[in-house]
């Protein structure tokens, strides 16, 4: 993960660093077991609506989108804190999210070599391609099933 810290009208100290790696960089790399490729971490400092500080935080996730988080609070701390309770239930729900997609296209995957397995006619291989076909293919014999067992 690579790791970008500026710190735009205002000194960056060591106590700052340090307090940024703890509050954000560390948690974000290992509680929710994503892998960031790219931190981007902005502190900055504006006068224009009275003293305010900012923190700006950029996460790009592998194989999923970027995350863009912007806090301003009377306090530089403050900031980095609000940056971080936004991150954490952000990062999660996508790391739900790519674990559901994976769990589905795994479902589908056995469908398919399921039903490849039992499809003996050449109809029946054209289905064992495509996920959707195979569960609709696997709906409509269990409908016909029933329908032959009522009429029976």
């Amino acid at each position: 993960m690579h790791v970008y810290l500026t710190a735009r009208h205002l000194e960056l100290t060591d106590e700052l660093r340090a307090y940024v790696e703890k509050r954000l960089v560390k948690p974000l790399g290992s509680r929710t077991r994503l892998v960031p490729t790219r931190l981007e971490i902005q502190l900055y400092q504006e006068t224009e609506r009275g003293p305010q500080a900012g923190c700006h935080l950029l996460i790009a996730l592998k194989g999923s989108k970027e995350i863009n988080i912007r806090e301003l609070a009377s306090d530089l701390h403050t900031a980095i804190d609000l940056a971080h309770d936004r991150a954490m239930p952000l990062l999660v729900e996508e790391r739900d999210r790519m674990l559901t997609l994976s769990r589905a296209s795994t479902a589908s995957r056995r469908c398919c070599e399921r039903w490849a397995s039992v499809a003996a006619s050449p109809r029946d291989r054209l289905f064992r391609s495509t996920p959707l076909r195979c569960i609709r293919r696997a709906q409509h014999r269990a409908a016909g099933a029933r329908r032959s067992a009522v009429t029976a």
